[in-house]
């Protein structure tokens, strides 16, 4: 594994930190644990919120939701769980202590478009 860091284009637009990274545990369809690659021989691991989605909460008031919940879950494991992968990431965390990520798989397609193909996605407006 090995890590690159992004911090502006050649015309000044800020860019994203890239990292490799191994998913050690799904915890919904769209909040993971990795063990990130920091370089130098030095691993952190991290919780990471994917980016620009929203899946079904396992938490939620409806058994309907929480039974699309554990699909999204399932899915995602067989993707991404004791696997590497590639996370991009703004600097910082959110409210909640995770960090907002882009997931790349070993195929090089996102997350996120394999969730939304799948229809896995919440149907709400956000």
């Amino acid at each position: 594994m090995g890590c690159y860091i992004l911090c502006r284009n050649v015309d000044g637009d800020i860019m994203l930190y890239t990292y490799k990274a191994k998913c050690v545990n799904v915890v919904d369809g769209d909040t993971f644990d990795f063990f990130v690659d920091l370089g130098f021989y030095m691993t952190k691991k991290i919780r990471v919120r994917l980016a620009e989605v929203d899946t079904p909460e396992l938490r939620a008031s409806t058994e309907a939701e929480r039974r699309h919940a554990k699909v999204a879950k399932a899915f995602v494991e067989t993707l991404i769980l004791d696997k590497e992968v590639t996370i991009k990431t703004e600097k910082g965390v959110g409210i909640y202590g995770r960090y907002t990520a882009a997931v790349i798989l070993p195929t090089g397609e996102e997350l996120c478009d394999k969730l939304s193909d799948a229809e896995m996605l919440k149907k709400a407006e956000y």
